[in-house]
């Protein structure tokens, strides 16, 4: 999976459908958060398709009109993780090693860590 550039009204909308267990429409987008504009709500779930970060779920009615609802398509976790997938994991340990004082606590941690991943393998 390739790192996702995400504008702050499409994080936004993702993180409610992130919140919810069913599909939602862009409506209940609306109804859930009433600072976001229904039309940029419909932008952010157009955006998110072409991204493939959202799915059609299902065809619902709103009222007695009939409308699609989306479902993410990957979960909170596994996003936070693709975000971070080239990050040089020695490279931060290094500048976050380098900042604080006393590291004693720090280095205790990342040991136990490594042992317990060590173990898994």
């Amino acid at each position: 999976m390739k790192k996702s550039l995400l504008t702050s009204k499409e994080f936004e909308v993702l993180n409610i459908f992130w919140a919810s267990d069913d599909g939602l429409t862009a409506k209940q987008i609306h109804d859930t958060n009433p600072d976001l504009v229904l039309s940029t709500v419909q932008s952010a779930i157009k955006n998110l398709i072409k991204k493939d970060m959202l799915r059609v779920d299902d065809i619902v009615y709103s009222g007695t009109v009939l409308t699609r609802s989306y479902v993410p398509t990957l979960s909170e976790e596994s996003f936070v993780l693709q975000q971070y997938e080239s990050l040089n994991i020695p490279e931060l340990l290094t500048q976050f090693l380098g900042e604080s004082k006393d590291t004693s606590k720090e280095i205790e941690t990342i040991e136990r860590i490594l042992a317990e991943k060590r173990r898994d393998l």
